[in-house]
């Protein structure tokens, strides 16, 4: 466990960040920013289809893909535009989120390895005793 609260805090003040930017044109600027051979990543299809009439709306034909941001090894699998790739800010918004939380998991099972004597504790002494054994002097 983070004892100092420091992943917490990450989370809330990322979780903050991101309130606060809700509605203020985020999806309309990235948008306007798109090349011709551009294309942009989505968490869901709802969300791509919602962009897709906006840039519609503008005169665009946006071009996406939809993956989930846990799963980074699938958009390999949706081959390469011409153009740059983009990603949305709620697929970003839960990319990093997911960074934080795996951060904290990381740490969490970090202490249960290297603490008491727990199963990961006993195998750490059992290969020190053997190699103890075998040590010259």
């Amino acid at each position: 466990m983070d004892d100092f609260g420091i992943g917490a805090a990450a989370l809330a003040c990322f979780n903050a960040v991101s309130m606060a930017m809700r509605r203020t044109g985020r999806t309309t600027r990235m948008l306007q920013s798109l090349g011709e051979h551009d294309r942009v990543v989505f968490r869901t299809l709802s969300e791509a289809r919602y962009a897709q009439d906006s840039a519609r709306r503008e005169g665009k034909d946006l071009k996406f893909v939809v993956c989930d941001p846990k799963n980074i090894p699938a958009l390999f699998d949706k081959g390469t535009p011409q153009g740059k790739t983009h990603f949305d800010h709620m697929w970003l918004e839960d990319y990093y989120r997911n960074a934080i939380d795996d951060s904290a998991k990381g740490i969490r099972q970090l202490q249960d390895e290297l603490s008491g004597y727990g199963k990961p504790h006993k195998k750490t002494k059992e290969s020190a005793e053997m190699i103890s054994r075998f040590r010259i002097t």
